[in-house]
């Protein structure tokens, strides 16, 4: 039995190729798109195509992401993968910055809420009756 590829297959195939990549930018997308369009144009020209054909033609995912990054330019997938680095370094230290002054808020409204439970006025009323 000859299962033909559908629309789910083709979309789970670009999601696995997606998750594979470590860089996701603009020339990743050109390439995924065109590979899309390349994969989908064979499908509607061959709709008996199996999941098998597509493999022996594109590649699996892993073999996909692979020849991707042997075709381009080392030094500049390099410098992208530095400046990720560096964006993911300066985001990361902005979260730990705000949790810790979050932390830090906390702790003095804390004890100034306390403070002020403390020092909160206790009322006492006495009557004094004549006699």
């Amino acid at each position: 039995m000859v299962i033909s590829i559908n629309n789910d297959d083709i979309k789970h195939y670009f999601k696995e190729t997606k998750a594979l990549l470590p860089l996701y930018g603009k020339p990743e997308r050109r390439f995924l798109g065109d590979l899309e369009s390349s994969m989908r144009e064979h499908v509607r020209v061959n709709p008996t195509t199996t999941r098998q054909e597509l493999y022996d033609k594109y590649g699996k995912p892993p073999d996909v992401v692979s020849n991707y990054f042997e075709a381009i330019d080392t030094d500049r997938l390099q410098k992208r993968i530095r400046i990720v680095k560096w964006i993911r370094i300066i985001l990361i230290s902005i979260l730990v910055f705000i949790l810790t002054f979050g932390i830090y808020r906390s702790v003095l409204i804390y004890k100034d809420y306390k403070a002020a439970q403390d020092a909160h006025a206790v009322y006492e009323e006495t009557i004094i009756e004549e006699e």
